[in-house]
């Protein structure tokens, strides 16, 4: 699938300005189910929920005439999040239960220019959907593709239907993977454990809803297992900025989201 000026132009409209950066996703149980939820932090509130099919050829999008395209065939089906336009979800489950969320990184130095094929930032999440069923296949296959960024700072947490979890970033122009991460929001997860540890059981030091602090509030929320993921999604969330609150169900393969101007639960 190959992309028209349409789909460019919504991606450079929305690289005009500098939203507000934050967004905490995690994974959680509850009743003995696992979750895995998401508070979209934004500016812009408006998009779309998208069903992407399987067996469609694709073709990655790029700016710079010196990348190597990426190509491939999707293998499964996905639900998706999208505002910048189809092909660049900021997030979604496939039909194996493989989740993708996105998250702001201010720290992010994308690796350098090399020969491999090269993927945008967002379309990114579109192809762990379409390839992959289980994070161990999105971490084997991780570095066979260069992020060549056309805006954004971002990282990535990836969940499976077994509740097998990582975190995907990029620092000092390396992939750095943490496999054992179950939550993220907008610092790197080696400094959000690292202020967790420090923090204890105290009280938070600055901002409750720092990107730390909704880190910390978040882990010590799901570890108890006693509230419904929308409530640990109110207690983390952004006020006004939160536009978007997502719940995946992978075992169920159910979505359920609600918005700022419609609050009511949707499921799908």
């Amino acid at each position: 699938m190959k992309f028209g000026l349409s789909t460019i132009l919504v991606v450079m409209l929305a690289a005009a300005s500098v939203p507000a950066r934050a967004c905490t996703t995690f994974w959680h149980q509850f009743q003995g189910r696992s979750f895995v939820a998401k508070n979209y932090d934004w500016n812009e509130a408006g998009g779309l929920v998208l069903i992407n099919k399987k067996g469609v050829k694709k073709q990655s999008l790029s700016f710079n005439a010196g990348n190597k395209s990426s190509e491939w065939t999707s293998k499964y089906a996905s639900l998706t999040f999208n505002q910048y336009g189809r092909e660049m979800p900021n997030g979604g489950m496939n039909t194996e239960g493989l989740v993708v969320e996105i998250m702001w990184f201010n720290q992010t130095l994308y690796q350098r220019a090399d020969d491999r094929p090269s993927i945008s930032e967002l379309q990114w999440i579109q192809y762990q959907l379409d390839r992959f069923s289980t994070t161990a296949e999105v971490i084997q296959h991780a570095d066979k593709l260069r992020v060549a960024p056309i805006y954004a700072k971002v990282h990535y947490l990836v969940c499976d239907k077994s509740g097998n979890c990582a975190a995907f970033e990029y620092v000092n122009h390396k992939l750095v993977i943490s496999r054992a991460a179950k939550a993220l929001s907008n610092s790197s997860y080696s400094d959000s454990v690292n202020y967790m540890k420090r923090l204890g059981n105290g009280a938070f030091k600055d901002n409750p809803k720092s990107s730390l602090n909704r880190f910390v509030g978040a882990m010590r929320e799901c570890s108890s297992a006693n509230k419904p993921s929308f409530d640990v999604l109110n207690n983390v969330r952004q006020g006004n900025f939160t536009k978007w609150q997502i719940v995946y169900e992978p075992s169920t393969l159910t979505v359920r989201f609600k918005t700022t101007a419609e609050p009511a639960i949707k499921t799908v």
